[in-house]
């Protein structure tokens, strides 16, 4: 049997992601393997290394930080705390001061 372009095109996607099974649905709609036609695929996030920050310039610091913010879609509200657990040398002895210095804003 030839194969059609949508074949081609789906093999294509199922080499990209070879973490999820194909399913096969017939034509009522129910798929083979228990996979029903609402299941959602669980797409990883690339694992990406936060970066350490020791006193230097921050901006380029605080981009790279913003970036893995966004591609882990980590809450407003947890930044600040896991940006802190980054920080090493005389930042890391800087916000341990501030922190004790502002108990209020804990």
């Amino acid at each position: 049997m030839p194969t059609t372009r949508n074949q081609s095109q789906e093999e294509r996607i199922d080499q990209m992601m070879p973490t999820q099974p194909r399913k096969e649905v017939d034509q009522e709609g129910s798929s083979s393997g228990g996979l029903q036609l609402n299941d959602t695929f669980n797409l990883r996030s690339p694992k990406l290394v936060f970066p350490m920050y020791s006193g230097d310039d921050p901006s380029p610091w605080i981009y790279r930080a913003e970036r893995y913010f966004d591609v882990h879609e980590i809450p407003v509200g947890q930044r600040v705390q896991i940006a802190s657990i980054h920080l090493d040398g005389e930042a890391s002895l800087c916000y341990q001061w501030y922190r004790r210095s502002h108990p209020q804003l804990s």
